[in-house]
């Protein structure tokens, strides 16, 4: 295998290259960009020009094996540096203790001084950690235990949804993005630069145009008259593209979901729109009571839409499903209502949408919810606000079950997000990680954030988002 070494600098990144032997460690030259980001983008084109397979970037641990900011800056690079290779050339940390010594050592030897030895040492220590990552993988065919692979986002995410260890947890964040960014080329924009700039690791495209209110239905007894919906409304194929766009921007670097809100959202905007549900929650109960056949007849029509929308975000192709499910607030059905009118709907349309190239999320909305309704839905991430007064993450994986992965674990609107610091979000982000553990978890919020929230707020928290 052709192996590129990497010795990250902030001046300079010293480059070092073996044949196909894995026998010789060269070194190259060096890169000297302003920059990390155009560091890393210098070392992606020289692995390019070198045909390199792998790209070996040095980790500097501390000679007690811990890590310090250091080691902290050159794992963002070798992060950075994984998004910007083709698929298929892997990048590996490994431990570059004592390297800058064994090289300075060689060249006071060689007799190299003054500026040429500045020019020359860092490509020597990156010939050096070189040398030390092929010296072991000839030693060590069967179990490289050394070796610490560092991935894109859309391996991260799946390492996490296939219960295998990835190289920090994932994360999952966003936004309502502002008015006039809800579908066409400056929606795709802005999604493409969030996701881009805050450095979370699912892409969810806010497709929340949803469907139209319906000037026939006025009260309880109108929902009878309900009308099936067709596809070729220009509602649908604004989102339809919205999603496709955002799909073709990313391009399979990471995992992108589309937002689809389930039976009750659905109902609300058919009926007046989403402040509906702000105003009088409790609307949509009394109106099965009052008309329990006309209200099925409504869920039957609402899924018919439900499915065929989010088959045509697959179609355009998205991975999978971001399903937000209101109607679990003990406020607005009974357990006994739940079950008979809004569970079976919703579980056919889940279980309709469950071939996806990746797997869909089921959102439970809003606070004081009773979860134990959403047992059997089957779905196998999920999410939910544990700060509005619901149970935690850990008592959720009591209920649901060890084999469910869960998003979540932060505040959305309040709390360390909106008011911390950017060191108090970076703990708060670690606690989570190191309460819940690492395994079937990705970082996230309780639902969206807030539209004006500085994206290096986010990034905090995802670069925090370490496994010990």
């Amino acid at each position: 295998m052709k192996i590129l070494a990497a010795d990250f600098g902030d001046a300079r990144t010293g480059l070092a290259i073996c044949d196909t032997r894995e026998t010789i460690a060269t070194p190259i030259g060096n890169v000297s960009e302003k920059g990390m980001k155009r560091m890393a983008e210098g070392t992606a084109r020289a692995a390019a020009e070198r045909r390199a397979e792998r790209v070996v970037v040095g980790l500097p641990v501390n000679m007690n094996g811990t890590e310090g900011p250091r080691a902290e800056k050159c794992r963002k690079f070798a992060r950075l540096l994984k998004e910007m290779l083709p698929d298929g050339v892997s990048v590996v940390m490994w431990d570059e203790r004592s390297s800058t010594v064994t090289a300075h050592r060689y060249l006071v030897e060689c007799d190299v001084h003054g500026k040429k030895q500045r020019e020359r040492i860092d490509p020597e220590s990156a010939a050096v950690i070189l040398e030390s990552y092929i010296s072991y993988r000839r030693n060590n065919q069967t179990e490289n235990t050394r070796e610490v692979f560092i991935m894109n986002k859309r391996e991260r995410v799946m390492a996490a949804y296939n219960g295998q260890k990835p190289d920090r947890v994932p994360s999952a964040f966003w936004y309502h993005f502002p008015e006039g960014y809800a579908y066409g080329e400056d929606a795709v924009k802005a999604h493409v630069e969030f996701f881009r700039n805050s450095g979370t690791d699912l892409c969810k495209v806010m497709n929340d145009n949803l469907c139209v209110k319906d000037p026939d239905i006025n009260c309880a007894a109108d929902w009878d008259k309900l009308k099936f919906y067709t596809m070729d409304e220009d509602i649908v194929k604004r989102q339809v593209q919205l999603v496709k766009r955002v799909v073709e921007e990313v391009d399979h670097k990471a995992v992108v979901i589309a937002t689809i809100h389930g039976l009750v959202a659905c109902f609300f905007h058919t009926f007046g729109g989403p402040n509906i549900y702000d105003e009088d929650g409790t609307l949509i109960g009394r109106h099965l009571r009052e008309n329990p056949e006309g209200f099925r007849h409504a869920m039957e029509v609402l899924s018919d839409y439900i499915k065929k929308l989010s088959h045509l975000c697959i179609e355009a192709g998205a991975d999978g499903i971001y399903f937000a499910s209101l109607g679990g607030e003990r406020r607005m059905f009974t357990d006994e209502e739940f079950a008979e009118y809004i569970a079976p709907y919703e579980i056919d349309i889940l279980n309709d949408i469950k071939d996806v190239p990746c797997f869909n999320v089921l959102h439970m909305c809003k606070g004081d919810l009773n979860l134990e309704r959403y047992v059997n839905y089957p779905a196998k991430v999920l999410n939910w606000g544990v700060y509005e007064g619901n149970i935690s993450l850990e008592e959720g994986r009591k209920l649901f079950g060890e084999d469910k992965v869960y998003l979540g674990g932060m505040d959305d609107r309040d709390g360390v997000f909106v008011d911390g610091s950017i060191e108090e979000i970076k703990k708060t982000a670690k606690e989570c990680v190191d309460s819940f553990g690492w395994k079937n978890y990705i970082l996230g919020a309780d639902c969206t954030l807030p539209t004006n929230i500085d994206n290096e707020r986010i990034r905090a928290a995802v670069e925090a988002a370490v496994i010990d």
